[in-house]
């Protein structure tokens, strides 16, 4: 079937036209050469109907890739990967905090600060001696959902009663505090413009246009251990009750992947996965 005039089904139920172009440009950004782009690009366009899943044409593409070239399956795959962080928010959250202390930043995740008003929760603290970061992680495991205009203005209001107390304290006063809401999925237009025009730093799959999420994982090689092609679900769900969130985790600690019962064959393969990884090969 040709793939002209065929609407395809998104995440959140509404449907578009199929454009090739969007999914090119998606393999080209996970690091995939032309030879492979294109006998992706013919398979789906053989097996396009109307009506498919966008996430069934990305499964297509994940097969090939994972055959081709693993470093390259797990960027293409790796949104998929964070909504396996779940089912709470608080791996994410160590993700976000990882992301923060790569910067230079001294990071606390799920901690209790004091507003003017009353005492907020606040999910990443990242400090730096002039500077200090806090962070809102919303967490989502359902394509299509999105962090809405309300989100950001609650998280707004919360921060901006923090930075009362801080202009109220004598030690605290000349600090900065730098607000995020940061999410796996993306945002709402509406809350765009109103954290754009607040001040509040958003952070999103796909969003900034440049610094995004994604772009920031990958470029300082934090990866989730749910993108380890290695790993059965089972498994990663294992690890993650262990506390093991991220690549780095499983170097770290060499021992959690035997507690979890992952045979010497399977942990060597995890390892060579890894390194991988980290060198971008």
């Amino acid at each position: 079937m040709s793939s002209k005039g065929v609407f395809v089904r998104k995440a959140g139920g509404e449907t578009e036209p199929f454009q090739p172009a969007k999914l090119r440009t998606s393999l080209r950004k996970s690091g995939a050469d032309e030879r492979s782009i294109e006998r992706i690009m013919d398979i789906v366009m053989g097996s396009i109907r109307e009506g498919m899943a966008t996430k069934d044409i990305y499964r297509l593409a994940y097969r090939v890739l994972k055959r081709e070239s693993r470093p390259v399956a797990t960027r293409y795959r790796l949104k998929q990967a964070l909504m396996e962080l779940g089912p709470s928010g608080y791996p994410f959250e160590r993700l976000v905090g990882a992301l923060f202390r790569a910067d230079g930043y001294r990071v606390q995740v799920g901690v209790v600060v004091s507003g003017q008003c009353v005492r907020h929760e606040v999910d990443v603290l990242a400090e730096m001696e002039h500077i200090h970061a806090m962070a809102e992680c919303k967490y989502h495991n359902r394509p299509g959902e999105k962090s809405d205009v309300k989100t950001a203005m609650y998280v707004s209001a919360r921060f901006d009663d923090i930075r009362r107390r801080y202009a109220s304290t004598p030690e605290l006063r000349d600090i900065p505090v730098e607000a995020w809401l940061i999410t796996n999925t993306k945002f709402s237009t509406d809350a765009i413009a109103f954290g754009t025009c607040v001040g509040l730093h958003l952070m999103a799959w796909g969003f900034p246009t440049h610094n995004s999420l994604q772009e920031r994982i990958e470029r300082l090689h934090l990866y989730p251990v749910t993108s380890l092609i290695s790993l059965t679900l089972s498994q990663k769900r294992q690890l993650l009750q262990e506390g093991v969130i991220l690549y780095s985790d499983v170097l770290t600690y060499p021992d959690i992947l035997k507690q979890c019962n992952i045979s010497d064959t399977k942990m060597q393969e995890i390892h060579k996965e890894i390194e991988s990884m980290m060198n971008g090969r």
